[in-house]
């Protein structure tokens, strides 16, 4: 690359090669430098080729031609590929996402499809894959989609066995729980019903719900089947019947299509519902507070943690399949795992709304203070978290 001129040099002096100006024949000056006017000073900081034709841009305090700064600086959209317009202002607009931010793209594009595990808009170029139900699943977080209820027992036996880790104790009734994988119309139906219990895991859909009630008599499940011909899923569905049960908890649903690592955490979520609607204080909770149970907040901010430590545990034994293991990753939108688990993580962190937001930092701060079991053992007594 060509040379970066000096700031701290003085006008009386070249910025690149620190000539006197006073024995030099021809000089320019930009940036607020003098320069000897000649292809060796003053050049592009991107090519190192003269800047002849008096047009340049600024890159990193540098001049480079306006084109090298269009090839190599301005971005280049992710949906369209093209390079991204200038605004009003004459300056280079575009969005990006938030935790991925070599993920640039038109403004106008907001509105495109996304991943809806990652949240990543599709490019045009790569068309996402189809889940036959609205969503659509990047190639990154097709690697290890969960499609049928079977795949979901040993993703919830390790849930289980991280909450012994977590030094909880496990209620025998937790390992007997139904664990469904349902499609995106099937858990919405359930969530609208007013018998159920909470809203699932928040973000703009909802991925999980703890039943404790019987709804009906059972629920509808999907069987996918992937067409890589057309790079979608066939959706068919049959029934569940729910079994005869005497605990609170009758089934665990999880949306159907999401990476393995995210279904974990959702499921880590999930657990604490369960865990706390069959503790043995649960029903006099119920008594004393007029069958409200616990606040929304407290319950969804715990709720929260454990699935952000059930993440953090995870990524600690996660292993680096691509070679692009960096971060961020680079433009070619490859992802591997730890990139994934990172982003669930963030997602939980930055979440603004006020139950699962909020809820999740009370809970984080006071799981630094105190640890997990007093919080939970607090709110089946108060039905909130401790102040």
């Amino acid at each position: 690359g060509g040379r970066r001129a000096d700031p701290s040099n003085d006008s009386t002096h070249c910025a690149t090669c620190g000539k006197s100006m006073h024995l030099v024949r021809s000089s320019l000056n930009a940036l607020g430098q003098s320069y000897c006017n000649n292809d060796s000073c003053f050049s592009c900081a991107l090519c190192a080729e003269a800047i002849n034709d008096g047009s340049f841009q600024v890159f990193e305090g540098s001049p480079v031609h306006s084109s090298c700064f269009t090839a190599h600086v301005v971005p280049s959209c992710v949906v369209c590929d093209c390079k991204v317009p200038t605004n009003s202002q004459g300056h280079y607009s575009y969005n990006k996402h938030p935790f991925f931010q070599n993920w640039k793209y038109c403004a106008s594009h907001e509105d495109s499809r996304r991943c809806t595990s990652c949240n990543r808009v599709e490019p045009r170029r790569a068309p996402f894959a189809q889940l036959g139900d609205s969503r659509v699943l990047c190639d990154s977080c097709c690697r290890t989609t969960i499609l049928d209820s079977s795949e979901l027992a040993p993703i919830w036996s390790d849930v289980l066995s991280f909450l012994n880790d977590l030094d909880l104790l496990v209620w025998p009734e937790m390992s007997k729980i139904p664990i469904l994988s349902v499609d995106f119309q099937t858990l919405n139906d359930k969530v609208g019903q007013k018998r159920s219990a909470h809203v699932g895991q928040g973000g703009p859909i909802t991925r999980g719900l703890c039943l404790t009630e019987t709804e009906g008599e059972g629920v509808m499940m999907p069987q996918f089947s992937f067409d890589p011909r057309r790079n979608n899923f066939s959706l068919q569905h049959r029934h569940y019947s729910f079994g005869a049960s005497t605990a609170h908890v009758t089934a665990i649903l999880v949306l159907s299509g999401l990476p393995k690592l995210l279904t974990g955490s959702i499921l880590a979520h999930e657990a604490i519902h369960a865990w706390l609607k069959l503790h043995p204080g649960y029903l006099s909770l119920i008594n004393r507070t007029g069958g409200e149970g616990f606040d929304k907040q407290s319950e969804e901010g715990v709720c929260q943690l454990v699935a952000h430590l059930y993440l953090a545990s995870q990524e600690r034994t996660l292993t680096t399949h691509d070679t692009s293991s960096s971060f961020p990753p680079g433009d070619s939108g490859d992802l591997n795992e730890k990139h994934l688990n990172q982003f669930f993580k963030f997602s939980i962190e930055t979440e603004k709304s006020p139950i699962y937001g909020e809820g999740y930092r009370k809970a984080a701060a006071l799981y630094e203070q105190i640890g997990l079991e007093p919080i939970l053992q607090f709110m089946v007594e108060n039905g909130t978290l401790p102040c």
